[in-house]
């Protein structure tokens, strides 16, 4: 019963770990600096 369980633990852990892609060609995250503002201003 043991073995069922681990194999089935085991199955589940690949199927999680291969689904997780990044299939993104290239990076898409805004990366603040200290100095960078979040405000924007808009100039009338």
């Amino acid at each position: 019963m043991k073995k069922v369980i681990y194999l089935a633990a085991f199955l589940f852990c690949s199927l999680t770990i291969s689904s997780c892609t990044n299939d993104e060609d290239e990076e898409k995250i805004d990366v603040l600096t200290p100095t960078d503002n979040a405000h924007t201003e808009q100039v009338l």
